[in-house]
């Protein structure tokens, strides 16, 4: 790669800690997650360290799945496996519903990529009806009025969309440093990009991503190449923020028992 195509060191730095603070927040919301729930929440440093650790895992397996299976495992020996589960589950749909509303305006740049498009908004309009329609199912009845209430707690979605902010922040952060000009649309096509990442379709996202940022940012005259640097250039810093939460893994202790939701 040549290095007029090459972030600023600064940038890199700066994405670098976006990422972290990322993490962190990813781990917070968590803990709001199993309190909303009932269930006993990890205490705060092993909520980072797990989840941290999940980010790395996440990264050699496909989508978010790994990270995922390794924090119901991690807080399942305490809480046990199936509220743990839950736990995982209804902070992973959260997560991924707000990206999807905000991966909307993304969708008139998609012509390219029609199939991803009907995934997002089948998914923006369909999670909240199909929250209505299982209420009605008694077997389903308690998750659906828990999902339900997830997505109209303040907290918990303020704090989604600040994780995807960052997502966004970091990913422009990355393009002001790469060619003057490609921060805004690549901003813009951020979420769309993240929310095809999640598929479980590809390891860690690769591939998903990048082909989201190169053929939908030809809609806005983003350079091939450029759109391809920034969006090989977040993966990698995500390696790089994935590693560092390893070593949170390894140089931070555990907590015993998991604090009460009370």
């Amino acid at each position: 790669v040549c290095a007029s195509r090459i972030a600023t060191h600064a940038a890199l730095a700066a994405c670098v800690a976006i990422l972290l603070a990322h993490t962190a927040l990813c781990a917070w919301r968590w803990r709001r997650v199993c309190a909303a729930l009932g269930i006993g929440a990890p205490a705060g440093r092993d909520a980072l360290r797990w989840t941290a650790l999940g980010v790395l895992i996440s990264q050699a397996l496909p989508s978010s799945v790994g990270g995922d299976a390794y924090r119901i495992a991690a807080h399942g020996r305490r809480e046990g496996y199936r509220a743990a589960a839950r736990s995982v589950l209804h902070d992973r749909v959260n997560g991924l519903w707000v990206l999807a509303v905000l991966a909307v305006p993304g969708l008139a740049l998609a012509s390219a990529l029609a199939p991803l498009a009907v995934l997002v908004a089948a998914f923006v309009l369909g999670l909240p009806a199909a929250a209505w329609a299982l209420a009605r199912w008694p077997a389903l009845a308690g998750e659906a009025r828990a999902a339900r209430t997830l997505l109209a707690s303040p907290p918990i979605l303020a704090t989604s969309a600040a994780i995807h902010a960052m997502t966004i922040l970091a990913v422009a952060t990355l393009a002001a440093g790469t060619a003057e000009g490609l921060w805004l649309p690549l901003a813009l096509l951020a979420p769309f990009a993240m929310l095809a990442a999640a598929l479980p379709v590809s390891f860690g996202g690769w591939g998903m991503r990048e082909a989201v940022f190169v053929l939908a940012g030809q809609a806005l005259a983003v350079p091939a190449a450029d759109a391809l640097a920034v969006s090989v250039a977040y993966g990698v810093l995500l390696l790089v923020g994935a590693a560092a939460g390893a070593l949170a893994w390894i140089l931070l202790p555990g907590a015993a028992p998991a604090e009460s939701t009370s």
